[in-house]
Formats: structure tokens, sequence, C-alpha cells
């Protein structure tokens, strides 16, 4: 959830506070673009954080 939050609302105010400062990105068109984007990075990092979960949970052995 924080990863998912972080992700998409973090990163979108970061790139208002950023790209969208740059007189050439400041277009709406900028703004719809920080969408996919945000969803792609935070895609991202939720999949790293998967990874790195499910081996800690493979590696620890099982127990009864």
């Amino acid at each position: 959830m924080i990863i998912s939050v972080l992700g998409v609302c973090g990163l979108r105010v970061a790139w208002v506070a950023t790209v969208f400062q740059i007189p050439q990105y400041h277009t709406p068109e900028s703004l719809y673009f920080s969408y996919p984007v945000s969803w792609l990075v935070t895609f991202a990092i939720q999949m790293i954080a998967f990874a790195i979960v499910y081996r800690r949970h493979n590696r620890e052995p099982a127990r009864s």
C-alpha cells in the first residue's frame, strides 16, 4: 500500500515539481503523460518488492 501511494501520488507530485516546470513541458499532455509513467514505475518497484519478499519466504525452512 505504501509503495502504491508513494509511487502513484508521490511520483506525480515530483513530476509536477520538476518536469512540468520546464517551459516546453508545461502542457496538459505532459501532465497526462505522468499517469502511465507513474503506473509503470510503481509496477516495477512493486515487482522488485515482491521478488525480495518471495525469496525471503522461500529461504526460510517450513515450520510445522
